[in-house]
């Protein structure tokens, strides 16, 4: 009784309602980042907030557990970076890339820069030089606090480097240009902070 009630206006009205809202649902789930989904062993992503979260859990823990302090060593991180970047384009299937010894020089002390007290955050002004980019970032070690022990904290640190940059369209389009980029890693820890530089250039930087 009620339907039939309705005229065809309002029909017509309430159809064109029905394909907007349709519209809308279907736009808000083609997420913009849905081309770069979230790899990571230890974290997933909220794309809506781009808030980081446990892969398995609700939060992180306050207090970042001993045996995960206790096991980073620097040395062991910078020796797994290229593996670990290789691996992260690898996943987005895109082909590995060699790492620049010049450009992995130049992040390191920038990353030394931007650790530094009150000093302004920002690229440095090799970002802005032709066929090159720069990424930088900080991860806390609060983000590890759920990792299990016994795992390979190291590597897991150096995987966090670029999986820290997914839910950015724009630093994932840098990390994953063509192999014909060379790449460079640096890193820098002061307390539980890690600051990151990635530089890259297209070829001829070894």
């Amino acid at each position: 009784m009620y339907i039939r009630s309705i005229n065809k206006n309002t029909m017509k009205n309430l159809i064109t309602l029905l394909i907007v809202l349709l519209s809308i649902s279907g736009y808000s789930q083609e997420d913009p980042n849905k081309k770069y989904p979230m790899y990571s062993d230890i974290w997933r992503i909220n794309f809506e907030t781009h808030q980081f979260l446990p892969k398995y859990d609700e939060k992180f823990y306050i207090i970042v557990p001993k045996y995960v302090l206790d096991s980073v060593d620097e040395g062991k991180i910078r020796s797994y970076l290229l593996q670990s970047f290789n691996e992260f384009r690898n996943d987005y299937g895109r082909k590995s890339v060699k790492e620049s010894k010049v450009l992995t020089k130049q992040s390191q002390e920038y990353s030394v820069i931007l650790s530094k007290p009150n000093t302004k955050w920002g690229h440095s002004n090799r970002n802005s030089r032709k066929d090159a980019a720069e990424c930088i970032a900080t991860v806390n070690m609060v983000e590890f606090s759920r990792v299990s022990e016994g795992n390979n904290i190291n590597k897991i640190i150096a995987d966090s480097f670029f999986d820290t940059f997914v839910g950015s369209r724009a630093h994932m389009e840098g990390l994953l240009r063509g192999a014909i980029y060379d790449y460079g890693f640096g890193f820098t820890k002061v307390g539980y902070t890690f600051y990151i530089v990635i530089q890259m250039k297209k070829g001829g930087t070894l």
